[in-house]
């Protein structure tokens, strides 16, 4: 056992270090060169306040702690770590003056942060593109956050069930106010996120899976679910912005008559200048047309940080995935009903609403002329699903359409066409 020593120095040659206690632990070989595949592991707890490892670090379940919140000396510097054991916990502390640490993980327990600068996650610039962590980190237990951000830098956190033993350890963050997770860059190649996945075989009643924020009740079993959120602020077509947060849903089968409620949190931090008091609910197919956005009415309640929707929702995704995020009515995210003929003024628009909708739904456009129109429903291989006629009037005409309720949720066009009039819209049912 080695303790309070300034430098322990260890070349490849194979060894068995036992170390509880140090102020600086380098492994380097010979040449100071990086070697990827040294592996070091630790064999007890360790604290100390720097460390370098040319190669990778295996936590081995054991307790990994750097740096003290008294001093700024905390320093890492390892081409990639992780653990093969179930346990163990890596601690990263600081002060105001320790900068934030540079971190490159491929399967971790647990991950505390103490310290004001934060972390930055390397995977996507450190790790090679061939490598299964390239780009992500595995998490298996929980990341808290006490002070500092956790700087994705375009990478991904998998939150994931525990197949390092037989025991099942829920994979989940923890945040504080003010700290929070953020990605200052953005590789061209990466997608900065986290996620989890979760078969959801009963009721549920304020769940907040992972602790990511999209928190759902549902008397309906959701029987797939996945979640990413992302730390992404999004532009509607108005100009209109949002938060620094936002959720991708994924519920295959697009399950209908979930009545889901649904609360998102946020923190003062990803506001982006916007007026927390006005906040809203807004989300988007991944099919819909770039930058637009449907509001679901919502209250805000800013001493938890948490806008919940006014209704219940009939269904959580439409489309591949489907995008909450929230933002004000002062600076609103576009609408869906104003996707149509963009081109056109105001007054020659067709309007749809409500859309998604269920089973029936209203359309007000303005015709030249009184004539005799032809409605369509196709779905978005053209095939035909509902179809009408309908005599419109000079002027604006207001025309309320039921469609078979058995239709299958998703996205259709809605046509309108006569000899002076020619209207199309997409409308979504859920």
């Amino acid at each position: 056992m080695i303790y309070n020593t300034e430098e322990y120095v260890y070349d490849y040659t194979p060894q068995s270090i036992k170390i509880d206690r140090l102020r600086t632990l380098k492994v380097i070989p010979p040449g100071g060169m990086s070697m990827p595949n040294l592996d070091v592991a630790l064999v007890n707890s360790l604290s100390v306040d720097t460390l370098q490892v040319n190669g990778f670090l295996n936590l081995a379940g054991r307790n990994l702690t750097i740096g003290k919140t008294t001093t700024s000396i905390g320093f890492l510097d390892v081409d990639s770590l992780g653990s093969t054991g179930a346990l163990g916990t890596l601690t990263l502390l600081g002060n105001s003056a320790t900068p934030a640490y540079v971190l490159s993980a491929k399967d971790l327990n647990n991950i505390n942060v103490n310290n004001p600068a934060g972390v930055e996650l390397n995977n996507a610039y450190n790790i090679s593109p061939l490598s299964d962590s390239y780009a992500r980190m595995k998490l298996y237990g929980t990341l808290k956050l006490t002070k500092g951000d956790f700087d994705l830098k375009g990478s991904s956190i998998q939150l994931t069930a525990d197949n390092l033993t037989s025991t099942t350890n829920v994979a989940r963050i923890i945040e504080t106010p003010g700290n929070t997770f953020i990605s200052t860059v953005n590789p061209p190649s990466t997608v900065p996120y986290l996620y989890i996945e979760k078969n959801v075989t009963k009721a549920i009643t304020n769940k907040n899976y992972g602790g990511l924020g999209f928190i759902i009740s549902c008397s309906t079993p959701l029987n797939y679910l996945k979640i990413l959120r992302q730390p992404l602020s999004e532009t509607g077509l108005n100009g209109g912005i949002s938060i620094n947060r936002q959720y991708a849903i994924q519920n295959p089968g697009l399950i209908t008559g979930l009545n889901a409620v649904i609360s998102i949190k946020y923190d003062d931090s990803e506001l982006m200048g916007l007026n927390e008091s006005d906040l809203h609910i807004f989300r988007r197919s991944s099919e819909d047309f770039p930058g637009v956005w449907q509001l679901i009415p919502s209250s805000v309640n800013t001493t938890t940080n948490t806008v919940t929707a006014s209704n219940p929702l009939p269904q959580l995704n439409y489309g591949t995935y489907t995008y909450y995020t929230l933002a004000t009515l002062t600076s609103p995210l576009r609408n869906q009903n104003e996707l149509s003929n963009q081109s056109e003024s105001n007054t020659t628009k067709m309007q749809v609403y409500p859309n998604p909708f269920q089973s029936t739904f209203t359309t007000q456009l303005v015709s030249e002329t009184d004539e005799s129109s032809t409605l369509k429903i196709t779905d978005i291989s053209g095939k035909l699903v509902h179809t009408q006629t309908v005599k419109l009037t000079e002027g604006i005409n207001t025309i309320k359409v039921d469609v078979n309720e058995n239709l299958p949720s998703g996205i259709y066009i809605l046509h309108i066409t006569s000899l002076h009039t020619n209207k199309v819209v997409k409308i979504v049912k859920e």
